[in-house]
């Protein structure tokens, strides 16, 4: 062979392993990267079930056929729109940053306390917990204390760091179970009413659906 065809040979080679060692093997890791730091690690549209128990007591949400229920602490409809925002506000969230060895104490633990995260101080502090439709679970634990810019301090599950997430955390964990509930006076579907009554102590007033018009009968 060749000094020119095993020189175009070795540049082949060369230009290969430089693409996959710089730019494909980079874009691995850096997609690897983006998952790790994700506080949520299955999509929102996969979570089913949320619980959460803050200061205002516990709430419970499930997601079925016909969109999300509250099952406690009442059995209602929930407000889809509400509940969607805050799944997927949560489940995109990413950690900013993660505390670990720089806290830990003699024994090779974090220092909870610091963070409002210690359960044997009676440090009040928010579960979440997130179910996946296949009923993996994952909790996480929104400390009432923020850092000097805002942040929440995390803890997912039994792991021993502290995650950083946005003030995310602490606004929408904190929401009451009215928030969640459906608001809505009339819950049927608008398409399927034919008549509308109003009435008061001196007057009726009544409405009916012709012909897709809506018209008083009376005048």
């Amino acid at each position: 062979m060749k000094k020119t065809t095993w020189f175009a040979v070795f540049v082949t080679v060369l230009v290969g392993a430089t693409y996959y060692f710089e730019f494909y093997q980079a874009g691995k890791e850096e997609v690897l990267k983006v998952k790790e730091s994700k506080i949520i690690s299955f999509p929102g549209e996969q979570i089913n079930q949320i619980e959460i128990e803050n200061k205002l007591g516990k709430i419970l949400l499930k997601r079925d056929t016909e969109g999300w229920r509250m099952l406690a602490p009442l059995k209602d409809w929930a407000d889809n729109q509400f509940v969607e925002d805050f799944v997927n506000g949560l489940s995109s969230e990413k950690s900013l940053d993660t505390i670990g060895d720089e806290s830990a104490n003699a024994s090779g633990g974090v220092k909870w306390s610091l963070y409002g995260l210690d359960q044997s101080l009676n440090q009040e502090f928010t579960k979440v917990i997130f179910t996946h439709q296949q009923g993996t679970s994952i909790l996480i634990q929104v400390s009432a204390k923020k850092n000097f810019e805002g942040n929440s301090f995390l803890r997912r599950g039994t792991e021993n760091k502290v995650l950083i997430g946005t003030s995310q955390w602490i606004l929408r964990s904190q929401k009451s179970p009215l928030d969640f509930r459906d608001k809505r006076l009339f819950r049927g579907k608008i398409g399927a009413v034919e008549e509308i009554t109003l009435k008061s102590q001196k007057d009726e007033f009544q409405l009916v659906n012709k012909d897709n018009k809506w018209i008083n009968l009376k005048n």
